[in-house]
């Protein structure tokens, strides 16, 4: 909340939140869960608007970065965003890398994760989309937080490696076996052992 009210005060809806966080005794963990939609790209001419989250990659700079009073020691700096910027991501990891930083949670290491459906994303790539990227953004992550951001999907990390082959967790398995999207089927997933 402390965070929040920082770097978003004049902001009036959608704050930035993460979809799932953990907190641990040695890690803070932030995820962004995707499932049919993209992540925000920074577009070049779309203007800012009073009591909204900044769209211009100036204007996130301004905010987010420069504008960030909380932070010891500045997680990211101007000068290393490319030209690509994943917006909603790039203000999660602001986000947490403040958090891990005050006194609270200090000493806490800290993850973004993006969590993806591998199934809808190859879907949408096939499609045109002007403001939502269908891609890895591991590359246009800054090199200083790189370490500190994993670009995970509900198949390959949550399925194969969680859900398949735990008897305890068959319920949430065949969840993720009948779901759909758009009356399809959701995931492609392996069959269970």
């Amino acid at each position: 909340m402390k965070v929040r009210k920082c770097l978003e005060k004049g902001i009036k809806a959608f704050f930035t939140e993460p979809d799932i966080m953990i907190l641990g005794p040695n890690h803070l963990v932030c995820i962004e869960a995707k499932f049919t939609s993209g992540n925000p790209i920074v577009l070049k001419g779309k203007p800012d608007k009073e009591g909204e989250k900044p769209n211009s990659r100036d204007g996130l700079i301004e905010r987010y970065i420069l504008g960030n009073k909380l932070w010891h020691r500045p997680a990211i700096t101007p000068e290393e965003l490319g030209e690509k910027i994943h917006s909603q991501i790039l203000r999660m990891i602001v986000f947490t890398s403040t958090m891990a930083q005050q006194p609270e949670l200090e000493g806490r290491d800290w993850i973004v994760a993006n969590l993806v459906s591998k199934t809808q994303w190859d879907k949408a790539k096939t499609k045109l989309h002007k403001d939502n990227d269908f891609t890895d953004p591991t590359p246009s992550i800054p090199a200083s937080v790189r370490n500190n951001f994993r670009f995970i999907s509900w198949e390959d990390n949550i399925y194969e490696k969680v859900l398949k082959n735990d008897s305890a967790l068959v319920e949430l398995s065949s969840y993720m076996k009948n779901k759909t999207a758009n009356l399809q089927e959701a995931f492609k997933l392996s069959d269970s052992v």
